[in-house]
């Protein structure tokens, strides 16, 4: 590209753009090179780390930084000039100036035409853009006046009242703001409209029946009938005091009151629960925002039981095929109260059934904080949970979409075997194969559930599922598949050694498949087998990460008397050593072990799915950041918060609590148990009938002993 002259007047411009560091660091650049501007851009002028699509939100930047320097065309300078004059930010400056040239460079690109460069300029003459708060504030009132309106409508109005009409830029920003508002206060209801929750919610009447559980835990399950009160960012009593909502799962949500809150309760109440809506955080003084939900909540004893009516029901039914038309997908109950909330709000004026009495009577089954009316309906969740699951884990398409087709194909009764054949044959792949196992097998599951039969989608299903892929398989590629799907259901079982023999297949199978070589490798690294560990992981790329471990174990003890092939075997096992231990190392003495075995169990949790890594990754960051209250922290540097979490991954004593104190011992031992040595399984049982502590070593005395401090007195 041709090199640029720069103007000082230009190279003036550019502080309304950038802040004083970055602008005094323009001395250091070459402003005549393309590639410098462009280096530029990436030091010092980069969107945050938080936004979207960074790698194009930098070209675009880069895109506006050379007109402002070459006043090309001048609209782009003046128009900066008046964001700064209206009080923005350098950087809310550039991202408005960003947003009008992306908008316009993109559609270019998509209707594949040039760029229409009137039209930008005529789109840089309405800057500076009323600000996200604003066009809330009139979607919202727009929302509150008219319940249930159109979207269309509010931003067809609101880009009109804004004098945008016809800007491209204020009416993809008013649609921005609406996709925000509909994950905060408003919801969207089928075909295309829109309502405030807490509108909705404020003067009806919702019920929950109470269980001995809930009462005992001092808590109420809102996850079914009051799943609408999700969207609220506070609740709070009369008195002040909170209502804590919180979920440790997907579509649960729970809330926790002050102490003795449900004493005057028995099990199998029902309770009504009225809000009121409040314009501000009563939990932060001078608190207001226009994205937020705040509610006064008052809960009541209803003292005789309501009974359910045809019009309540079909009203039920009518809110379930609403939402269930477009996307065959079960329906949420918080969709499900919004919309019966907008329609037929006469009917939620006293207290009714609770919501999920209600969907029983209607022939909705229901799980978790959803409702379906068929299995074909669940399956189709799963398979849209599966999809995103996938995409989130492997963004390459060439590699999600098989996986994906393989999923659903294996979990489908309806597939032809051909399918699950192509699909195993498929994901025979290193990259592919262990993203398969950890989507399809659940972490917890015992060999018992084979034979359960409840519900829908019950254990027993993936038993079935990899069974019939194990059936089915017939070329080597496929057989590898099906093998190892099987290997890491009975490794979740607590059957290592089923496990190990399919591996055993898989590997025989197919020879070059990485996971099946390092799993086979973990077996021999658990038996105390180092040699065997490594003959494995040496088909492997780089340095194993179990290696270390074990390397002091490799090279034979040249003091040790050595076994003859055809002398008993050292294992005390009664064969020859030729046909048992030959290409193993003997065991050396457990006390040097110790290290080996606490390795095994760190290295099981990192190589473990879901909740025994969510364990590890959730004490790793309370260790990072140094308060168990999240709210008590403010992340000054990021970077470094990421590098102490990557630490606390290696701390022996993160890993120690994470075994012990976070329950996940037991769960090593059934899942490993069966293949340590003799002398390891004693070991770890004594280890769980310790009393634990921390110690503080003093001194150490070497061949004779030391001194600790115990922490914990």
């Amino acid at each position: 590209m041709p090199a640029h002259s720069v103007h000082s007047m230009s190279r003036h411009h550019l502080q309304f753009i950038l802040s004083t560091e970055a602008y005094a660091a323009l001395e250091d650049f070459d402003l005549t090179s393309e590639s410098e501007r462009m280096q530029f851009v990436e030091q010092y002028a980069t969107p945050p780390s938080e936004a979207e699509v960074v790698d194009s939100r930098v070209a675009m930047r880069t895109v506006v930084f050379n007109q402002m320097l070459d006043d090309n065309p001048p609209e782009t300078a003046q128009a900066a000039q008046r964001l700064a004059e209206a009080g923005r930010t350098p950087e809310q400056t550039l991202t408005e100036l960003t947003l009008v040239c992306g908008q316009h460079l993109h559609a270019a690109l998509a209707e594949r035409h040039h760029f229409d460069s009137d039209q930008y300029i005529n789109e840089l003459a309405l800057l500076p853009l009323p600000t996200g708060e604003e066009i809330a504030a009139q979607i919202i009132d727009r929302a509150r006046a008219e319940p249930g309106i159109s979207a269309g409508a509010v931003e067809a109005s609101i880009t009109s009242a804004l004098q945008g009409g016809g800007s491209n830029t204020v009416e993809r920003l008013v649609e921005h703001v609406i996709e925000d508002l509909v994950y905060g206060p408003l919801i969207m209801l089928p075909p295309d409209n829109i309502a405030i929750v807490g509108d909705l919610v404020e003067g009806s009447v919702l019920t929950r029946r109470l269980n001995e559980s809930e009462l005992e835990l001092g808590i109420i399950s809102a996850s079914f009938d009051l799943g609408v009160f999700g969207r609220f960012d506070t609740l709070t009593f009369a008195s002040g005091e909170e209502v804590v909502q919180f979920s440790i799962d997907r579509n649960h949500l729970g809330w926790r009151g002050p102490a003795g809150w449900l004493d005057q309760f028995a099990p199998g109440d029902l309770l009504a629960i009225r809000t009121k809506r409040l314009e501000h955080n009563p939990l932060v003084e001078g608190s207001v925002g226009v994205d937020e939900t705040h509610g006064q909540v008052t809960i009541e004893l209803v003292t005789s039981d309501p009974h359910s009516s045809e019009e309540l029901l079909t009203a039920v039914r009518d809110g379930y095929q609403a939402w269930h038309q477009d996307g065959a997908l079960p329906v949420d109950t918080e969709q499900l109260t919004s919309w019966l909330l907008l329609y037929h709000a006469d009917l939620f004026t006293t207290a009714q059934l609770p919501l999920s009495e209600l969907c029983a009577e209607a022939g909705f089954e229901q799980i978790a904080g959803q409702i379906a009316d068929s299995e074909r309906t669940w399956r189709n969740q799963k398979h849209a949970d599966w999809f995103y699951s996938v995409r989130a884990e492997v963004p390459d398409e060439s590699l999600s979409s098989p996986i994906t087709r393989t999923l659903m194909a294996l979990d489908d009764p309806e597939s032809t075997i051909e399918d699950i054949r192509d699909g195993l044959d498929t994901c025979a792949e290193s990259d592919m194969l262990d993203i398969l196992a950890d989507l399809l097998i659940p972490d917890l599951i015992a060999p018992e559930d084979e034979f359960e039969r409840e519900g829908f989608d019950p254990p027993r299903h993936v038993f079935e599922v990899v069974a019939r892929a194990t059936a089915v398989a017939q070329r080597s590629r496929e057989v590898s598949t099906a093998e190892y799907l099987a290997a890491v259901l009975r490794e979740r079982c607590g059957e290592p050694a089923k496990a190990e023999e399919h591996l055993k297949r898989a590997n025989a199978a197919n020879r070059q498949i990485g996971p099946i070589i390092e799993r086979l490798g973990w077996y021999c690294f658990d038996r105390g087998d180092a040699r065997g560990a490594m003959k494995w992981w040496n088909e492997l790329e780089g340095t194993h990460e179990g290696a270390a471990a074990i390397a002091e174990f490799l090279t034979p003890d040249t003091g040790a008397e050595k076994t003859g092939r055809n002398d008993p075997c050292w294992c005390e096992s009664g064969r020859k050593f030729k046909h048992c231990h030959q290409n193993q190392s003997a065991l050396p003495a457990l006390p040097d072990r110790v290290g080996w075995l606490a390795r095994k169990a760190s290295l099981w949790i990192d190589h473990s799915a879901g909740h025994q890594r969510d364990e590890l990754v959730r004490c790793a960051i309370a260790y990072a950041l140094g308060d168990p209250d999240p709210h008590a922290y403010v992340p000054a540097d990021l970077e470094q918060i990421g590098d102490d979490v990557a630490d606390a991954f290696d701390d022996p004593i993160i890993v120690d609590a994470v075994l012990h104190e976070g329950g996940l011992l037991p769960h090593f031992i059934r899942d490993r148990g069966a293949l340590l040595p003799e002398d390891e399984q004693l070991l770890l049982a004594s280890w769980q009938l310790a009393d634990r502590s921390v110690h503080e070593i003093i001194a150490v005395d070497p061949g004779l002993g030391f001194t600790a401090r115990n922490l914990a007195t």
